[in-house]
C-alpha cells in the first residue's frame, strides 16, 4: 500500500515523465545504504571495483521513495539530512560534489513521533503524516482480513481506525 501512495504522487505531479525509484532502507546494511543512496567511487572500500551513481544521482529531476525510512542508522540520518537541505552530496569515496534536484517520499510503519522522542530519529526528517486506510486497521479487523504485515502495521497507528 505504502508504494502505491507514492507511486500516486509521483504520477499525479508535473514530474510524472521522470524517474521513479524504490530504496527499501530496511533491506541493506549501513555501509550498503550509504553507497546504494549517495553512490561510490572505484576503490572506495574493499570490492568497489567500479564507480557506482547513487540513487540520488539516478532519479534527478524525479521520485525516490524510501521504504522503511526509520530503518535507517541516526548516523545515516544526519548525512541524508544534510544533503537534502544543500541539495548536494558527495560519492564515497569522493570530495566532488554533486547536485540534486528531486522529490522525496519516505514511508515508515513506526510511529515516528515516538521514534523521534526516544532519539531514534531526527525530528527534521519528519514529513507529513498520510495514513494509509490499506495498512490503519482496527485491530479486530486486521485479524480477520489483513495479512501479517498489516496486523504488524496496525500497532504502530495511534489513530482509531
Amino acid at each position: 500500500g505504502k508504494e502505491i501512495v507514492a507511486r500516486a504522487i509521483h504520477q499525479n505531479s508535473p514530474e510524472k515523465d521522470r524517474s521513479f525509484i524504490v530504496v527499501d532502507c530496511a533491506g541493506f546494511s549501513p555501509a550498503q545504504l550509504e553507497s546504494e543512496l549517495f553512490g561510490h567511487e572505484k576503490g572506495a572500500f574493499e570490492g568497489a571495483y567500479l564507480q557506482k551513481k547513487g540513487k540520488l544521482e539516478l532519479v534527478e529531476g524525479g521520485t525516490l521513495f524510501l521504504d522503511e525510512v526509520s530503518e535507517i542508522l541516526p548516523d545515516m540520518q544526519e548525512k541524508l539530512l544534510k544533503a537534502i537541505q544543500k541539495k548536494e552530496f558527495c560519492r564515497v569515496g569522493s570530495n566532488d560534489v554533486i547536485d540534486f534536484n528531486i522529490r522525496l517520499v519516505a514511508s515508515t510503519s513506526w510511529d515516528l513521533d515516538h521514534a523521534v522522542r526516544k532519539g531514534e530519529f531526527l525530528e527534521d526528517l519528519g514529513g507529513i503524516h498520510i495514513p494509509d486506510p490499506l495498512l490503519c486497521r482496527c485491530r479486530d479487523d486486521a485479524g480477520q482480513e489483513g495479512d501479517g504485515d498489516q496486523r504488524e502495521n496496525t500497532s504502530f497507528h495511534e489513530d482509531p481506525c
